[in-house]
């Protein structure tokens, strides 16, 4: 009997050998989350250039705001009680957002641009020159880089 299992066990002694020996030898030794010694990690995160708008002041529960660039694109946006409200005529085709006093335009980053906000108040409107800060989400050598502009919009003073 015991010649019969001999094959048995050399076989298993073998395979657990060559498991021991790839794991140590042909498994490259940095395959946790720390990156080799001078090489960076980077994630997959993407993003666009975003230009974001927070109204100031007596902000209506609801309005429409229209970003016109100096190359004549315009985006609009209508937002009620601080959500997106879709229609063709007021609503921009695009990423956007509407957050309580916030308003976020997706790939969109004007030099110049006139900001106008609508209500049943009246309108306001004035010019910006976004000030655009880059950053890297994946890391700081890592693709892609992406600008983000934040403008403050005061909405005290809408004409009825």
């Amino acid at each position: 009997m015991m010649i019969k299992n001999a094959p048995i066990r050399i076989s298993l002694s073998l395979i657990s050998f060559v498991g021991i020996l790839f794991g140590c030898l042909i498994l490259p030794r940095n395959s946790g989350s720390t990156p080799p010694a001078g090489r960076q990690s980077c994630t997959a995160m993407g993003c666009g250039f975003t230009l974001q708008i927070e109204l100031v002041g007596s902000v209506p529960s609801e309005f429409i705001l229209r970003a016109a660039a100096s190359n004549g694109e315009i985006v609009s946006v209508h937002c009620r009680d601080g959500a997106v409200v879709y229609d063709a005529e007021t609503t921009t085709n695009r990423s956007l957002t509407c957050g309580g006093n916030q308003v976020a335009f997706l790939d969109f980053s004007p030099v110049d641009v006139t900001i106008s906000v609508e209500s049943s108040l009246g309108k306001v409107s004035k010019d910006f020159h976004p000030g655009y800060k880059t950053f890297r989400p994946n890391g700081p050598k890592c693709e892609p880089e992406c600008r983000s502009a934040r403008i403050e919009f005061p909405v005290t003073n809408i004409d009825s």
